[in-house]
């Protein structure tokens, strides 16, 4: 069957509901270039967020009816004013509502207008009026309302009481008024009568030119000429809502889209379902069932929007009256909405271009393609901003950006498809950044930022000046350049720096404001050191407390201190301005005597380095401990024995000498242990008990000692 591969192919189903009350009533409108989807009941302005939150953007005693989205990104629609008249407003996507232009005196119901192919929007209302039987109005892009056809009698028509289209033969149609008569506007002839009984819909363009309208639960097709086909009834009985035409172009078929508004409380599946309608005439099938339950209705303003989604409203009543087919006791109203998607399917007017900056006069190429819907069959796209006239549904052109600054390029299908891309042009702005205030000697970062830029981005370099001197030049990355240039040799002053942008292909040249750097002077430091003590035992550690004062009003970033002695840095610390640093030093090592040591502040690029007063710390050289063994002890007569000397001093060097109380028995030569030790044969003391010591004479580093006596016994 093949309203089942249709629907198969084109898998439009129930997408997602909104919970009953979020938009109630006439629900949602039309979706915005926001994404937001915008519909107003009971005078409030909804916005229903991607997430299907509602947010209330406005709540307008005026009867707020939106209409269309204009290029500019503003909505327009239609409120009553203070006073009671109607009148045309702009409604920002934030929810402001400005009055546009007041509609003639006497004005009862005015539909939404259209935008045309020359940029304005065409419309009417009813009564009011040169002969109170209503008017047909442009209202120019500007704002400006001007009435361009007043309304006899019935003769002529009356005014129509739906939105107008402009149909691909590029003149105006309205529908209804006296019978539903069918009217034709062309710029050249004036209005005239197209047929009578044209049904009461709104007129809708199919994609062979001629028009489609609901009639109870069939429609008909009518030509421009007037002449009428009834093509096919609704099998389920419902009251067909005007159609939405649709152009699929992944499928062969190009169909229609109705609603089926079946009586309040029947069940049955087809409650509030959608269907379509091939052009031939046949009534294909059913999807989209919005609940599968009674009393479920597809509101008529069923539309197909830009992201490829239908978007419509449901209006559920139960009033619990037996007599029409409902469950007495049942009371209920339900509002919300319901979304219809055709998976898969890009919005039917994505551009694109190929940069999105070039210089004034330069030329970027703008790509399009109208992927289905509305467009199609609306037959009727044309741009605005670089682009005139009827465009074909895909293709690329050229557009110039004739004045600095953004250049926007718009196509406008049916009056609802819209779409726009947005042309910078003209030099980048460009801001500088710099490190205010620099030393002699140090270094100043100059940063230039681009800023307004597009694709691709700008290239180039960015030069550096104090007047017209140049300083130096960096390369833009990322729209940024930065230099850093060092202060040597440059006088103490204020100097006023600018940056100029260089420019390339696609962005002009562009110099930023000066910004102001001060030279200043590198300050004076000054730095004390002292020590702990200046008296130190040999083997201790030596403890000096090293002060820096830093003088500079600008900056005191600290450093290092080096402990000198001599022109040999034997410690270096960390240092923060005007706190004592300690320094530790371990004498281990170095020969006793008077050392004068100073500590240095090398200085850094504010501040200049400085010199301590030299300090004086005594070394004292250790006492020389030196020890005497004796082995064996006691020994025989008839025994040898060994003498040993042990010394524990700095590397000491030289001899060592053993005495028998005050005789000199032997001498020993110390090893590099600091050892010397000596055997002596038997026979050497004759049996007794003597008191026997080591005398070590010193070296260049150590001072002569003697040992403790240690007591011998020769048996």
């Amino acid at each position: 069957m093949r309203s089942r591969l249709l629907f198969s192919t084109i898998c439009l189903v129930l997408y997602c509901g909104v919970a009953a009350a979020q938009v109630p009533g006439a629900g949602i409108t039309l979706l915005a270039s926001n994404g937001g989807l915008y519909g107003t009941y009971e005078n409030t302005l909804y916005d229903l967020g991607a997430n299907g939150g509602t947010t209330t953007l406005n709540t307008n005693d005026g009867g707020l009816s939106l209409c269309l989205e204009t290029p500019g990104g503003l909505l327009l629609g239609t409120s009553t004013s203070t006073s009671g008249s109607l009148q045309l407003v702009a409604v920002t996507l934030t929810g402001a509502i400005t009055p546009i232009a007041q509609l003639p005196s006497g004005t009862q119901t005015a539909p939404c207008p259209a935008m045309a192919s020359d940029g304005n929007y065409y419309g009417s209302g009813f009564p009011g009026g040169t002969y109170g039987n209503g008017y047909l109005y442009q209202l120019t892009s500007a704002g400006a309302l001007n009435v361009f056809y007043n309304f006899v009698n019935k003769g002529d028509g009356t005014a129509p009481v739906y939105s107008p289209i402009q149909a691909s033969d590029g003149n105006l149609y309205f529908t209804g008024g006296y019978a539903d008569t069918l009217l034709q506007y062309s710029p050249t002839t004036g209005l005239s009568l197209r047929q009578a009984g044209a049904k009461g819909a709104p007129p809708v363009e199919g994609a062979d030119g001629a028009f489609y309208y609901p009639n109870g639960s069939s429609y008909s097709r009518v030509t421009t000429s007037g002449a009428t086909t009834v093509l096919a009834t609704d099998p389920n009985g419902g009251i067909l809502q005007p159609p939405v035409a649709a152009s699929q172009n992944y499928v062969s078929a190009v169909a229609l889209y109705f609603t089926d508004d079946p009586d309040e409380c029947a069940e049955g599946y087809y409650s509030g379902t959608v269907l379509s309608a091939l052009y031939s005439g046949t009534l294909e099938g059913e999807s989209g069932d919005l609940g599968g339950q009674s009393a479920n209705e597809l509101a008529a303003n069923l539309f197909l929007e830009g992201n490829g989604a239908f978007y419509g409203s449901v209006a559920s009543t139960n009033n619990g009256d037996a007599d029409d087919g409902c469950v007495a006791g049942t009371d209920y109203v339900i509002y919300g909405s319901g979304v219809f998607e055709n998976p898969g399917v890009d919005p039917p007017l994505p551009m694109s271009l190929s940069q999105t900056h070039v210089v004034v006069g330069g030329s970027a190429t703008v790509t399009w393609h109208v992927e289905n819907g509305f467009s199609l069959t609306a037959q009727q796209c044309y741009g605005y901003g670089g682009l005139s006239g009827k465009l074909p549904l895909s293709g690329s052109a050229s557009i110039k950006a004739s004045q600095a600054g953004i250049n926007t390029t718009a196509i406008i299908c049916g009056g609802t498809e819209t779409n726009y891309v947005q042309l910078s042009a003209g030099p980048p702005t460009i801001t500088l950044t710099n490190t205010t205030t620099v030393p002699q000697g140090g270094t100043v970062t100059l940063t230039a930022s681009l800023g307004d830029t597009g694709t691709p981005a700008p290239t180039g370099a960015v030069s550096f000046y104090v007047g017209q001197t140049l300083i130096g030049s960096a390369p833009v990355s990322a729209n940024v350049a930065t230099l850093q240039a060092l202060a040597n040799g440059v006088p103490i002053g204020t100097y006023s720096v600018v940056a100029k942008y260089s420019g390339d292909a696609n962005y002009a040249p562009v110099a930023s404001s000066p910004v102001s750097v001060k030279v200043v002077a590198q300050a004076q430091s000054s730095i004390t050191l002292t020590p702990a003590s200046q008296t130190v035992p040999d083997g201790d550690t030596v403890t000096f407390a090293a002060t820096v004062t830093c003088n500079s009003t600008y900056d005191c970033p600290g450093g290092h201190v080096e402990l000198v002695y001599g022109q040999t840095v034997v410690a270096t610390v960390n240092d923060q301005p005007g706190t004592a640093a300690p320094i530790s030093l371990s004498s281990n090592g170095i020969p006793a005597g008077t050392y004068q040591l100073k500590a240095v502040y090398p200085g850094d690029e504010w501040n200049l380095g400085s010199s301590s007063n030299p300090v004086t710390v005594v070394l004292q050289p250790a006492a020389t401990p030196v020890t005497l063994t004796i082995s064996p002890n006691p020994v025989p007569a008839n025994a040898s024995f060994t003498l040993t000397a042990t010394v524990q001093a700095n590397k000491p060097t030289g001899t060592v000498v053993f005495y028998d109380g005050s005789s000199e028995l032997a001498s020993a030569t110390l090893n590099g242990s600091g050892v010397g030790q000596i055997k002596l044969p038997a026979g050497t003391l004759a049996a007794g008990t003597y008191s026997m010591t080591a005398y070590y004479a010193g070296d260049a580093n150590n001072p002569s000692a003697t040992s403790s006596a240690v007591s011998l016994t020769v048996q």
